[in-house]
């Protein structure tokens, strides 16, 4: 009940302080005064925990094994960090892996759904630079150097049998995303 009486005095004090400084308010009384208790269970974990099989078999978490009770260490590396710099000043805007497979596969054709038309588009962006601010390295962050500007784009529609339903259609100009969902639309009605 301490506590309760130390928080009534702090809120007193406070609306006192409020009034000295010339608000031209006056606290008058405390209309309600509601205190919700719960029990504190802090989280309590340590080094390698094993996944729930669920989270374990969908093989996208990575969970590394260690007992140095230091988990965050294998969150963020400076060595990580090193690697990834050396192999980011190689390339340009972007690095690029390829799989180790040279082919994919489909096998699960039981889920396909049939679609009578298949859209086939590519867009064409111009790559301007842009100046950005000097990133806190005491937080994440994101570094934009470019930005893509959409000039054109080129689509096919594919009909049920396979063939091309019209030549393939190809726009250059401004506002290609605009041009492209409008001619979308009015294809839309067409088929």
């Amino acid at each position: 009940m301490k506590e309760v009486l130390l928080v009534d005095i702090k809120v007193i004090a406070s609306c006192n302080e409020f009034e000295n400084k010339g608000s031209g308010w006056e606290f008058q009384e405390v209309v309600k005064n509601e205190l919700k208790i719960a029990i504190y269970k802090p989280l309590a974990a340590a080094s390698y925990i094993p996944l729930p099989p669920k989270l374990k078999n969908k093989k996208a978490i990575l969970n590394i094994k260690n007992e140095d009770q230091r988990c965050f260490l294998w969150f963020v590396k400076k060595s990580v960090l090193d690697a990834h710099i050396v192999d980011c000043r190689k390339h340009k805007e972007q690095k690029i892996k390829m799989p180790e497979n040279k082919w994919l596969e489909f096998e699960n054709f039981k889920f396909n759904l049939p679609v009578p038309y298949t859209i086939y588009a590519d867009f064409e962006s111009l790559i301007v630079k842009i100046n950005s601010s000097t990133p806190d390295p005491e937080r994440s962050f994101t570094v934009p150097i470019a930005n893509h500007i959409p000039c054109g784009y080129a689509y096919v529609v594919i009909g049920p049998d396979g063939n091309f339903k019209n030549p393939p259609a190809v726009y250059r100009g401004e506002n290609a995303v605009d041009h492209f969902l409008k001619t979308l639309l009015r294809k839309r009605k067409i088929y």
